[in-house]
Order: structure tokens, then C-alpha cells, then sequence
């Protein structure tokens, strides 16, 4: 999200999904050609090791770097993208970001250290970081829950595991689509709502399925819907998150976010457990959080064609309605400039 220039955040942001989708499909070959739990666990746990390599060609964040006075280092690597995009960075673009740089420490003041803390002091950004842990937390909580039910449907386990993975692939090419089009906030409350009546709609017709066929069939077509769209307000809320927050604090708040979606997804389990004692329980409680986390998201102040906040002070007031939309359609070498106003 960092190291790309603003027309590229949307595509960058939710395709780094694929990968997590893709073992999710993969998994069900796994599992297929594994029965046993031990095989299975000893064939995935060799999948991530060629990953080690890229420790080596993944550059650091040149925001990050310039946050921490890094300069040289960020410049660098300033350089080497722009010089691989067939676009590179004349000396003017350095001056531009030196003074633009000064102005912005004049007018935040100097703020050095930054504990989680920080999101909750500012009313506004309290508010907003509250709300988003709350969005976090539903979306993982329906997400794995809907994940680790598809045994429950009828059919293959693993089919419809691959069906799950496949739903979600095709969300994340529709979310990529509809995301400036529509905007995060819209597109990501339009989400949570359809998954909470698909979760809801499915919870109905597998209760008075009985032995009919075509409503135990429209119980898995919903229960495939709601998949489908928690998983594109997952990666929604992932952009959103990145984007609602100064680059100071960017990292911190997404590793609040994930903490509050780490606490859903521990509670799955138990919550899936419930049906064994309430069959429709669990399909209300999945329907009416994403129905509450989909109404509140509206909340959210829309970031799409904005440039994101460089400090506390500007995401403040921000979330005020205070900062000027930025048009969002720029040249590649305008993109560069922006970029590196730090």
C-alpha cells in the first residue's frame, strides 16, 4: 500500500488476496490426495519455505523510511522503482518533497513516538478506530465461521471448500471493479449487508428444509452468497484500514484491526458449536453482526480520491470532513511526486 502511487491502491490492495484464496482452493487437492490430518499438516507446512526468498527483493516502505529519518535509504529505493517504471525522479521532485516535508513538520509539530494508544486519544480517530476493531471482528468472525461450516453443507467437503475458495476469488475481482466506483464506505457497508441476509437466508431454509431437496440447495446457494461477500468486505477493510490512517500510525492500526479479527476468529468455533444445541442460532448470529457491522460502516468516512493522511493532526481532521478531495486520476509521474511528500 506504501510503495504504489494512489491509482494503484485498490488493485494492489485486493489482489494481494489471491494468494490467500488460492491455498484455500488449493487445500481442498490437499486434503484430497491426504486423508490423514498428519500428512496433510506435514504437505502444507512446505508450501511457505520458498517464500523465504523474497526477504531479499522486497523493498522496504520509503514512507516508513522517511518517517524514521532514513532519508538516504528511502531515497534510494525511491529512485530504483521509479527508474524500473521507466520513470525517473529529477531533482526538482526532492526539492518539492524537502519543502513540502518542512511545511508539514511546522504545522504538526514534532511527534516522535506512537503506541497503540495514539488511536484511541483523538475523539474523532477514537471513534473510527473503535468502529473499524468492530468491523474487523464481524468479518472474521462470519468469514471463518462460513469457512470452517462448509462441512455442514450438503455435499463434498471437498467440494464445497473449493466452492468457497472459488466464490471468493470471484469476490475479489468484483470488489476490485466496483471499489472506485463505488467508494470503500458504500461498497464495504453493501457487503456486510448482503452477507448478513444471505447468512439469515440460508439459516430459514435450512431450518424448514426437512427432506426437500431444492431448500436444502437454496440454503447452500445462500450460504455461498454470504461467502462471497464477507470475503469482499475482508478485503475491503484491509484498503480501508491502510487508507483511513496517517502513515505514523498505519501499521499500528491495522495490527489493532487484526488483533479485534484474531478475538473473532477464536470465538468461531464456539459459536459454530451452538448449532448442535440451536440449529438456526448460529446462522442469526452471523446475520445480525453483519447486518450491525454493515449500518455502522457508513460511519466511515470515504476515502476514496482523497490522498492519505501524513499525520495525526490531518487525519483528524479528516475524519471532520475538513480535507479537500483530491482527484484521484494523476499521471504516473505526478503519482511519484505525491508519494514522496512526506
Amino acid at each position: 500500500m506504501e510503495i504504489c502511487g494512489e491509482k494503484w491502491r485498490t488493485l494492489i490492495g485486493i489482489f494481494t488476496q489471491l494468494g490467500f484464496v488460492s491455498g484455500i482452493i488449493c487445500l481442498s487437492g490437499f486434503a484430497f490426495k491426504w486423508r490423514d490430518w498428519r500428512d496433510l499438516q506435514f504437505a502444507i507446512s512446505l508450501v511457505p519455505l520458498p517464500f523465504v526468498v523474497f526477504w531479499f527483493f522486497i523493498p522496504e516502505s520509503p514512507r516508513w523510511l522517511f518517517d524514521q529519518k532514513k532519508n538516504d535509504e528511502g531515497r534510494e529505493i525511491c529512485e530504483k522503482m521509479a527508474t524500473r517504471n521507466g520513470n525517473p525522479l529529477s531533482s526538482n521532485v526532492w526539492n518539492e518533497a524537502a519543502e513540502s516535508g518542512r511545511k508539514l513538520k511546522a504545522e504538526s509539530g514534532d511527534q516522535t513516538a506512537y503506541s497503540p494508544l495514539e488511536l484511541f486519544r483523538r475523539p474523532r480517530m477514537r471513534l473510527v478506530t473503535l468502529n473499524l476493531m468492530f468491523n474487523w471482528f464481524v468479518n472474521a468472525l462470519v468469514y471463518y465461521g462460513l469457512s470452517l461450516n462448509a462441512g455442514a453443507l450438503a455435499g463434498s467437503d471437498f467440494l464445497n471448500n473449493a466452492l468457497n475458495g472459488l466464490v471468493e476469488l470471484a469476490s475479489y475481482f468484483i470488489v476490485a471493479y466496483c471499489m472506485d466506483r463505488l467508494g470503500r464506505r458504500i461498497l464495504l457497508s453493501g457487503c456486510l449487508l448482503i452477507g448478513g441476509v444471505a447468512c439469515l437466508g440460508s439459516t430459514v431454509f435450512n431450518q424448514f428444509a426437512d427432506d426437500r431437496q431444492a431448500f436444502v440447495n437454496t440454503a447452500t446457494a445462500f450460504a455461498l452468497i454470504g461467502k462471497m461477500a464477507i470475503s469482499g468486505s475482508f478485503a475491503v477493510v484491509y484498503n480501508f484500514t491502510a487508507e483511513l490512517y496517517p502513515t505514523v500510525v498505519r501499521s499500528t492500526a491495522v495490527g489493532i484491526g487484526s488483533m479485534a479479527a484474531r478475538v473473532g476468529s477464536i470465538i468461531t468455533p464456539f459459536t459454530l458449536a451452538l448449532q448442535y444445541t440451536v440449529p438456526w442460532l448460529t446462522g442469526v448470529i452471523f446475520g445480525l453482526l453483519s447486518l450491525t457491522a454493515g449500518v455502522l460502516s457508513l460511519f466511515f468516512p470515504e476515502t476514496n480520491g482523497r490522498k492519505m493522511p501524513t499525520s495525526l493532526d490531518e487525519a483528524e481532521a479528516f475524519y471532520r470532513g475538513e480535507i479537500v478531495s483530491v482527484d484521484a486520476e494523476k499521471t504516473d509521474g505526478k503519482d511519484a511526486q505525491d508519494d514522496l511528500k512526506l
